[in-house]
């Protein structure tokens, strides 16, 4: 890399209870009564006590309880003269049908705030108003989630069913189910032009960043957009048997590709949607690709990703120098273009769809890092952190594409 000098404006900040346990000791033992010449006294035999007649205690009136006898017997039971072999009842008591049924109380699902301190707005969206605050450590009943699932609906724990408002994910910590939350705001956010009618009930969490297409179909199916990584999607139906998913993402309506998603039960009890390619697509399912086809298409996105990410280790590197205080030169490399690829492609290696866009996100990220280069001089300090932090998020997608990659190639080699 070649930079024209850059420096930082100022220094950057950087920014169980010991268990008592007392033990009475208990001193057990015969001791020998003697009299003044130390000669034992003899010990009187102990008279028969008379005994008492028997306390007649009231009875109790049980609920009568329906019991099953069990026979129990060994193999090693075996029936001679001395010892006849012997079956041992093991009486057990069964549940009474027309009992009452006793309903156990789900434990509430919480979420613990993870910053020092958060706003909780009254829509799930960065500009709605703040209605309450939360302080690290606060504890939170969670009651729903938004159209994408970046935020959650809470309430006080002494006052579970009265909401107070949306928190952010990114200032909570909680090991809860995203998709598993009832869908509370189906406005907020929308950007498309099908937004839901009604809340959807069922909704996945999506692993890797997807491409939202109008078909169920890499090669038919248009491209409308891309939906990012670690988002919840209401689910609308399927095709088939869940190979793709009909969902709808902030408004718009399309197909995702089922291996995205985080594993769920219940997918076949989405209605099956028919009737949706045009035409026999009978040749494109049974079409063969060669495994010498898919290894020339994934060296070429290695190749891609292997150069991107040294570039993001290196302008990393740099901003690093900047933030100690080194006066480096301003010569940015050109921006980073996106990786190229079509239809076709993906038929070829259809975990394409699945790995490019999280890519690609990388790739913005490091464009965003370089850009800061544009204005050469003194650079506040804030800005060469941003750049930097950039520049790291950019190197860790990448990185994280060559191991799935290498991922990729095992397999491929495997079934080859």
């Amino acid at each position: 890399m070649n930079f024209n000098r850059v420096s930082s404006g100022r220094g950057v900040a950087r920014y169980a209870p010991a268990l008592l346990v007392l033990v009475t000791v208990l001193m057990v033992g015969v001791v020998r009564a003697q009299d003044d010449d130390g000669e034992g006294i003899p010990i009187q035999p102990a008279q028969p006590t008379a005994i008492p007649s028997p306390t007649v205690l009231p009875t109790v009136t049980q609920p009568p309880v329906q019991e099953t006898t069990v026979v129990v017997t060994t193999e090693e039971a075996v029936e001679t003269e001395e010892a006849p072999a012997v079956a041992t009842q093991v009486i057990l008591p069964t549940i009474d049908p027309l009992a009452p049924t006793v309903e156990t109380t789900p434990e509430p699902l919480r979420a613990t705030v993870d910053v020092s301190s958060a706003f909780v707005r009254a829509a799930p969206a960065p500009d709605a108003p703040p209605v309450a605050s939360a302080f690290r450590d606060d504890v939170l009943d969670v009651i729903g989630r938004n159209l994408d699932g970046t935020y959650f609906e809470v309430a006080r724990p002494y006052r579970p069913d009265e909401s107070i408002g949306w928190v952010s994910i990114e200032v909570i910590d909680y090991e809860l189910l995203p998709e598993l939350l009832p869908l509370t705001d189906i406005e907020t956010g929308v950007v498309g032009d099908s937004p839901l009618a009604s809340p959807v009930d069922f909704g996945v969490f999506i692993n890797e960043g997807v491409a939202l297409r109008a078909l169920p179909d890499i090669q038919r199916g248009d491209r409308l957009l891309n939906i990012p990584p670690s988002v919840t999607v209401p689910v609308l139906g399927r095709y088939r048997d869940g190979e793709w998913l009909l969902v709808n993402y902030l408004g718009t309506e399309g197909w995702i590709i089922g291996f995205v998603i985080r594993d769920r039960d219940g997918i076949e009890t989405l209605p099956e949607i028919t009737g949706i390619l045009p035409g026999d697509t009978a040749t494109l399912r049974t079409e063969i690709i060669p495994p010498e086809i898919q290894r020339a298409q994934l060296e070429r996105l290695r190749e891609y990703a292997t150069e991107r990410a040294t570039l993001a280790r290196d302008v990393e590197a740099f901003w690093w120098l900047v933030q100690q205080g080194e006066v480096l030169p301003c010569n940015p490399p050109a921006s980073v273009q996106a990786y190229r690829y079509g239809p076709r492609d993906v038929q070829e290696l259809p975990e394409i769809d699945r790995y490019i866009p999280r890519m690609l996100q990388g790739v913005d990220m490091l464009n965003e890092s370089i850009d800061v280069l544009d204005n050469c001089g003194v650079l506040d300090p804030f800005d060469v952190q941003r750049a930097r932090n950039d520049a790291i998020n950019a190197k860790v997608i990448l990185e994280n594409t060559l191991v799935q990659l290498d991922n990729l190639e095992e397999i491929i080699d495997f079934n080859s």
